[in-house]
């Protein structure tokens, strides 16, 4: 059976899935999900803000090397593989994250009912510097620059695509 340890390491850890339900059950809490830490630059004053307000606030991430995981309780999620396992078993909740083409490539949508949210990592065009379904499968979108809303409502007109709630937000690396 030793051959088969190296499968296990692919599946999230049940503390991690575990950890991630429970806080998913209370009502006033918010995943923030990095694939490494310069993510936090641009998520990680919103998940601040949303701390002093009384939100719960869990932090996952895909780098084993993130200091979030040190300094405020996050959670090292696994590699591709994990990650991708984990991301179609997560539980109802608000996941708030700055990783474009969600159910495009590797990391799918959940089969359950999660409400996803982009933030702009970046003040470059949306369709000049992303692919052009890159933002397809959020439900609400952070915008960073008024362009950003444009492109994003005219885009919304040219094609069908899912029901999506923008906000004008502002850049948080120039705003904080």
């Amino acid at each position: 059976m030793a051959h088969f340890s190296p499968l296990r390491a692919l599946r999230p850890r049940p503390s991690v899935l575990t950890r991630v339900r429970a806080t998913a059950s209370v009502e006033r809490s918010v995943l923030f999900f990095a694939e490494d830490s310069s993510d936090w630059l641009h998520i990680g004053p919103l998940a601040n803000h949303l701390e002093e307000i009384g939100y719960l606030v869990l932090r996952l991430t895909a780098d084993p090397k993130d200091p979030v995981i040190s300094n405020h309780g996050g959670l090292f999620v696994g590699r591709t593989v994990a990650a991708a396992n984990l991301f179609l078993r997560l539980p109802p909740c608000v996941l708030v994250t700055t990783m474009t083409d969600l159910d495009t490539y590797h990391l799918k949508r959940s089969i359950n009912d999660v409400h996803y949210v982009y933030v702009f990592h970046s003040l470059l065009s949306t369709h000049r510097a992303y692919r052009a379904n890159a933002f397809d499968a959020y439900d609400s979108i952070l915008c960073a620059s008024p362009n950003h809303l444009i492109e994003l409502e005219t885009v919304a007109n040219l094609r069908p695509r899912r029901p999506q709630t923008l906000y004008s937000t502002g850049y948080c690396r120039l705003d904080t």
